[in-house]
């Protein structure tokens, strides 16, 4: 599986007025249906090679341009390891190749612009959060979102309990005192300071926490995202106490990670992760409802407002009906934003609603993908704006 983020997003969108091919199919990864996978793909390709003549590309351009497809296809390794979807994009510029956990529609588009629309959902909503594991030999920070797990490497964060509190790695944790001398080998001696010592390790535990806690505080510094932490479960209760971020999650996962897969480590902070969005999505619902109702001019519903407000960066929050609902037009950035609408796709025509959706999440809005009965307003799209 492939990581699909917001940059991938832009580098897509920024290639624009010339031969783009977008290919996005759903992928098998096991079965005996594994066995369709290429010979979807290779008729997808011959679907792209057919538009690209279609849109004015003469074959032999049209069969150099698809020469890396080509080659996809006849990598046997490539086919053996795949997702729940494929998306592939090409123009004589770039090409970029997508193993993602999302279903696609099979679909071959051929434009002036990538067809990004399917990959839209996988950025909605902000799901990012951030799991720490809480090792003692070295701890391990996450960032993750809905599909996606990955391990951040800092030269910050500390390194094992023993290494950063300055142990003796053969210093023995448990130290043992007679109660009276040895007064032979029948007479076994009386231990003390058990419950001692293990005050002293949660002290050292805590102390190497605290310093944890500082690098990770560092590193997500003006974060909002949700932090999960994994551990055993005292480990977990103590890293509370040093902790100073803001996000931290009062639900914690009691599991000993340090044989886990990151499919694993990313299933179970889901897990955890998934209510406090859900409820994030609702409160922001609740939120657009309640400044409707007061007439603020803050909840938008005019198409013409929410399109252009996207482009000025005005959009906060967008909720945008399911993806498959279209509005075909111009958008002209101009100082005071021009848009023509047009009830058919016409030439050089873009989905504006796609590009409201687009320039909300680069502009640092959310953007929600609502199912027909999550409708919150008779238009298409809702918003709430900054100003």
């Amino acid at each position: 599986m492939d990581t699909f983020t917001t940059k991938h997003l832009e580098t897509l969108c920024s290639v624009g007025r010339t031969s783009c091919v977008s290919i996005y199919m759903p992928t098998f990864k096991a079965g005996m249906e594994l066995q369709q996978n290429p010979l979807r793909f290779k008729n997808l390709i011959s679907e792209a090679h057919n538009k690209l003549i279609d849109f004015g590309m003469r074959p032999t351009k049209a069969n150099q341009l698809l020469q890396e497809a080509k080659q996809i296809l006849e990598n046997g390794t490539f086919w053996q390891h795949l997702s729940d979807g494929l998306a592939f994009f090409v123009s004589p510029q770039m090409s970029q190749l997508f193993r993602l956990p999302e279903h696609f529609d099979e679909l071959t588009h051929v434009g002036e612009k990538f067809h990004v629309k399917p990959l839209i959902s996988m950025l909605t909503g902000d799901t990012t959060f951030y799991l720490l594991v809480l090792d003692l030999k070295g701890v391990r920070l996450y960032k993750g979102s809905r599909h996606f797990i990955n391990r951040i490497h800092s030269d910050i964060l500390p390194k094992g309990m023993n290494e950063t509190l300055g142990f003796d790695t053969e210093e023995k944790n448990v130290q043992f005192s007679r109660s009276r001398p040895d007064t032979g080998a029948g007479s076994p001696p009386t231990v003390f300071g058990y419950g001692r010592q293990t005050d002293k390790e949660k002290v050292n535990t805590l102390n190497y926490y605290h310093r944890v806690n500082d690098a990770v505080a560092t590193i997500l510094n003006r974060s909002t995202s949700p932090l999960i932490t994994m551990g055993e479960e005292y480990q977990n209760a103590l890293y509370t106490h040093a902790n100073t971020y803001p996000q931290l999650l009062q639900k914690s996962i009691s599991k000993n990670a340090e044989h886990l897969p990151e499919s694993q480590l990313h299933t179970l902070a889901w897990q955890v992760a998934m209510p406090h969005f859900q409820g994030t999505e609702n409160r922001l619902f609740h939120h657009f409802k309640q400044l409707r109702n007061e007439n603020s001019p803050m909840a938008v519903e005019d198409l013409i407002t929410i399109i252009t407000g996207a482009l000025q960066g005005r959009v906060e929050t967008l909720f945008l009906l399911n993806g498959q609902t279209h509005l075909w037009g111009k958008l002209k950035n101009t100082p005071a934003p021009e848009i023509e609408l047009h009830e058919n796709q016409l030439p050089g025509d873009e989905d504006l609603l796609e590009a409201a959706a687009l320039n909300t999440i680069f502009k640092g809005g959310i953007v929600f993908m609502i199912k027909p009965e999550q409708v919150i307003a008779p238009s298409p799209v809702a918003a709430i704006l900054r100003f």
